[in-house]
């Protein structure tokens, strides 16, 4: 599933076809110049979303593990990892994070469907702490007692 993105610079990969096959490119792994590309409507190019909300069979992830894991590229991360330097003191140092992820397996997929859900009933990503402007665990609970009472 997707969700249409709120803008070119939100932190979440977009689904795209790229020479024939299905894949997510994260938003850290895009130029600022293809993300702002707009198509004849005028609408973003690339604007949908990855929720990670995905289904696949059992037989096609099984053959992924047996035949097409090594085939995977790892993403590579730049990540802020908190330590302590020589005095004690709290610091941080810039990590580098090998990742691969489930939606990679995308390009392998003879079949592919995208379906685009609402953001407000499917889509409220935590990804920062408490007190933070977006993605808090504040924020997520408030969207969801909102789709709740919804259904109310």
């Amino acid at each position: 599933a997707v969700v249409s993105t709120q803008s070119t610079g939100e932190a979440v990969g977009v689904i795209c076809e790229c020479n024939g096959k299905w894949k997510v490119v994260e938003y850290s792994e895009i130029s600022l110049e293809t993300a702002h590309l707009k198509n004849e409507e005028g609408k973003l190019l690339f604007s949908q979303g990855n929720i990670c909300n995905h289904y696949f069979t059992t037989s096609f992830l099984a053959d992924m593990v047996q035949d097409k894991e090594q085939q995977l590229i790892h993403h590579v991360a730049q990540k802020k990892i908190p330590t302590i330097d020589s005095h004690g003191n709290a610091d941080t140092v810039t990590g580098i994070k090998m990742e691969k992820f489930v939606f990679d397996v995308f390009q392998f997929a003879n079949r592919f469907t995208v379906l685009e859900v609402a953001r407000s009933d499917e889509f409220s990503p935590l990804k920062n702490g408490p007190g933070a402007k977006s993605c808090t665990p504040e924020i997520c609970r408030e969207d969801l007692s909102n789709l709740h009472k919804k259904w109310v």
